[in-house]
């Protein structure tokens, strides 16, 4: 290890291929107070003759699993590709990678080896992963050629990767690649996610990577090459990500999603960033973060209340019209075209918009929707306290430890999770009075 200065560190590992005459050199170099570190990697040709490279990067190992039972995301693999502002990045679910890696087992035999004419996938992956090259997987070869080929479906070689790793709810650990000009400048080949190890009672807490795979680089001799990378380990935060100075690859580890086909993700995420900021400013007036949520909520709904009224009074008059409708309904039971048309006479008449209760609701989606996806995604309510509450980001069970049932009782853990939680009973609570009254 060597510093450079006294907010800046290096260190250095190095190796060398002899019969390939290679010296292989990867360098990271911290910077105090950051989330993210340089790494490059450079390969040295010391041979007497041209000699093509190719290098592999594996992506985090044991990524932290937080809030198993109760996140609305776990730990996945994210990969995102593209050129300039547009990236593409699809959805890797970790169980759909549990569940191809026991397809990629299912050839074994008694013994649970797979020959080379059971092998399914392309034939490079079994001469990768047959040591002894024998023609038969056995042993530790074919579990490793399981949780490698478990995410060959969502591989990613058409456009040039602009980061891989995995994240979770609040947090990420990404290899951030630099954005070429052109697709025949990229450094990376092939991109794919990748199975560490299943969990058999919940798939989807499985651990994963990613492995990056470059394309083959033809080095004279004497000849070296050098790529510098940047890798991220910190919060899914959009202040935090400013440092990575590329707003399309921040603007995609936030992943914000469209909804329901009719909200994009634009809209979405400019709702989710106005209600965090507005969030923020609340929380530098009330230094807790639950009672600026409540005060956010209040906003909200008060800004909501003209069309929340208006949707209301919609409801009150078409259900006063309810008793001619059904009149209607039974005078002309046989005439389809003679009973709309009665209905819209029936709605004029009386000044009704059947769609006026649709109309508000609409309006109001991407707010909600918007202010949900922020509140998920925002780490700063995590270990955040409000009243008997210790973390903000989590059911209130485990605070309160009224009563844990663990998580092996039927549909009961499934649905409720391992504990009592108090909150939802007092909405639940809460809503029928207001029903009531």
């Amino acid at each position: 290890p060597g510093a450079n200065e006294s907010d800046e560190a290096s260190i250095r590992f190095q190796t060398t291929l002899a019969v390939e005459d290679l010296a292989i050199t990867k360098t990271y170099r911290l910077k105090k107070g950051s989330y993210t570190l340089g790494l490059e990697i450079e390969v040295e040709n010391q041979g007497d003759a041209s000699f093509p490279v190719t290098y592999r990067l594996g992506g985090p190992r044991g990524f932290v699993l937080e809030g198993a039972w109760y996140a609305t995301k776990k730990r996945e693999a994210a990969i995102a590709a593209g050129l300039g502002a547009s990236l593409k990045r699809d959805p890797i679910p970790t169980a759909k990678l549990v569940a191809k890696m026991e397809d990629v087992r299912k050839p074994a035999d008694a013994s649970g080896a797979i020959r080379r004419e059971q092998w399914k996938p392309p034939s490079s992956a079994f001469d990768r992963f047959d040591d002894n090259h024998d023609g038969r997987l056995s042993g530790d070869e074919v579990p490793a050629a399981a949780y490698h080929l478990a995410g060959d479906e969502y591989r990613y070689s058409e456009q040039p990767v602009r980061f891989a790793g995995v994240d979770s709810q609040y947090f990420c650990a990404l290899v951030i690649v630099p954005s070429p000009r052109i697709v025949d400048e990229r450094w990376d080949a092939v991109t794919t996610p990748t199975l560490v190890s299943r969990d058999p009672s919940y798939p989807d807490r499985s651990d994963v990577s990613v492995e990056v795979e470059s394309k083959s680089f033809d080095l004279a001799a004497g000849d070296s090459l050098l790529h510098a990378y940047v890798v991220y380990a910190g919060p899914r935060d959009e202040e935090a990500l400013l440092e990575l100075n590329d707003a399309a690859v921040a603007r995609s580890i936030m992943n914000f999603q469209s909804a329901l086909f009719i909200f994009p993700e634009i809209l979405v995420r400019s709702t989710a960033n106005t209600m965090l900021y507005v969030l923020d400013k609340f929380h530098h007036v009330v230094p807790n973060w639950g009672v600026a949520i409540i005060m956010l909520t209040v906003l909200v709904r008060l800004m909501m209340f003209p069309l929340s009224r208006k949707q209301a009074l919609a409801a009150v008059k078409m259900q006063a019209l309810k008793p001619e409708l059904d009149a209607l309904k039974e005078k002309y039971k046989g005439d389809k075209e003679k009973l709309s048309r009665a209905q819209m006479e029936l709605w004029r008449k009386h000044g009704v918009n059947p769609l006026g209760g649709c109309l508000p609701l609409l309006i109001q989606m991407p707010i909600f929707i918007g202010l949900w996806q922020g509140l998920q995604s925002t780490v700063d309510l995590r270990q955040a306290e409000f009243l008997w509450i210790n973390n903000l980001a989590a059911p209130d069970g485990p605070s309160i430890r009224f009563f844990e049932w663990g998580e092996n009782i039927p549909l009961l853990s499934r649905f409720l999770g391992p504990y009592f939680n108090l909150l939802p009973c007092i909405l639940i609570a809460l809503m029928l009075v207001q029903q009531t009254v």
